[in-house]
């Protein structure tokens, strides 16, 4: 550990690593207001942003968290509720939005920031949250009404304190369920995020006994099922049937049909292939069901085709290939920054498993979760999004890595070793 935490230096009351955080910070700040002034200034609210905006103004006229009467439980409240509070303190207004995103984004800096900085210090924090500050896929959704900004943020915030709750009390890792809750009245994939992280809670957060380990996930997993049960209590009194959201049905039979083919082109493509007439004339919540029970036969009736798909998906969600439907420069250029922030990720992990294991083994509960989750569901480039913050995470403590080797190789080469 000691080759990240040589890098403390101190002047007077405000230490340099203060200043450099802030330095940082507002860096950060400056380039979202700069992506949403040059980038969005003509944004116009579409696709999945129109029902979180529409949720969140009839919310605000008092007709509940609805996007309309005949889609109630379809979306996960909590980007509503989010763009509710930011219109009822400035009016409904898209620019409101995306300065808040902009704020939003530098808290996650600063939670990426303290995150590494506490087990490996500050060299490797500043270089995970500038990677963080700069990452354009990071950026890009700074500007959109959508609820990928939301929730990084409520990751970042979920694996701080986790962190923080290690060998603390068992009330402190209550409030990371609770956030892990929230996080999934964000995005529905979170529920296996939560999953994931009690298990590293009850089996490799902390030396501690076996009973404070398995009392600490279990508190973890009651907060976070109490926050999201009152969604689905909401949903029950509303549609009759317990369930998050009405879209998990068929999120999953547009991934598993006799169409499918393992890439995110099956979701770009025209979608008329894949609608079953008989379906749609049903409710939103019967519709969901009947899409689920479709899949899950078609799964049942082609095991080996679906498990055909899962290494097609695996390769398509990491993003290791050569995706052809993208525009060329649009291609390269994405992968000209992802791959280096993968290799240097995958340094990073290696480095960091040897100085702080349980710290890693936190972080890697993001990538795995949501590798198992789009082993059955959509591989989608946006949903990668969170395993990349992770990725940014892990590139700090690899670059600082890469680094100190190089500057120890020329100290030797020069005679000062």
């Amino acid at each position: 550990m000691s080759i990240f935490l040589s890098s403390t230096q101190k002047r007077g009351p405000i230490s340099q690593d203060h200043l450099w955080l802030a330095g940082i910070l507002i860096v950060a700040l400056a380039v979202r207001l700069s992506v949403v002034l040059f980038f969005y200034s003509d944004y116009q609210i579409t696709n999945d942003a129109v029902q979180w905006h529409k949720m969140a103004v009839h919310f605000l006229q008092g007709k509940g968290l609805v996007f309309h009467n005949e889609l109630v439980p379809h979306r996960t409240p909590l980007p509503a509720l989010y763009l509710a509070g930011v219109y009822a303190i400035f009016g409904i207004s898209t620019p409101a939005a995306q300065i808040v995103n902009s704020i939003l984004g530098v808290v996650t800096v600063f939670l990426i920031y303290d995150l590494v900085n506490r087990p490996l210090g500050p060299k490797p924090a500043r270089w995970s949250a500038l990677f963080v500050s700069f990452y354009p896929m990071i950026l890009l959704y700074t500007g959109q009404l959508i609820s990928e900004t939301l929730f990084l943020f409520l990751i970042a915030l979920a694996l701080w304190l986790a962190y923080r709750s290690i060998d603390r009390s068992i009330w402190h890792w209550g409030l990371t369920g609770l956030v892990l809750g929230l996080t999934i009245l964000t995005r529905q994939p979170a529920v296996l995020i939560g999953a994931v992280l009690a298990v590293w809670v009850i089996f490799f957060s902390t030396k501690q006994t076996l009973i404070k380990r398995v009392s600490a996930g279990a508190m973890v997993l009651i907060c976070m099922t109490l926050t999201t049960s009152i969604w689905v209590v909401h949903n029950y009194i509303k549609s009759g049937r317990l369930a998050l959201t009405g879209q998990g049905g068929d999120s999953l039979w547009l991934a598993n049909n006799p169409h499918a083919d393992g890439t995110e082109s099956e979701h770009s493509s025209s979608q008329s292939v894949y609608i079953i007439p008989e379906f749609e004339d049903l409710s939103e919540v019967e519709r969901g069901a009947a899409y689920q029970d479709a899949a899950i036969n078609w799964i049942r009736d082609n095991p080996w085709q679906f498990l055909s798909l899962i290494p097609r998906r695996m390769v398509w969600f990491w993003h290791i290939t050569y995706h052809s439907q993208n525009d060329v420069l649009q291609e390269l250029a994405f992968l000209a920054i992802y791959l280096p922030i993968l290799g240097l990720g995958i340094i990073g992990a290696v480095k960091t498993w040897k100085s702080d294991r349980a710290w890693l083994q936190l972080l890697l509960t993001v990538p795995i979760a949501l590798t198992l989750v789009h082993a059955i569901y959509l591989p989608a480039g946006r949903y990668r999004l969170p395993v990349e913050l992770v990725l940014c995470v892990l590139a700090g403590p690899g670059l600082v890595a890469i680094i100190e080797n190089v500057s120890t190789k020329q100290a030797r080469r020069s005679g000062q070793l």
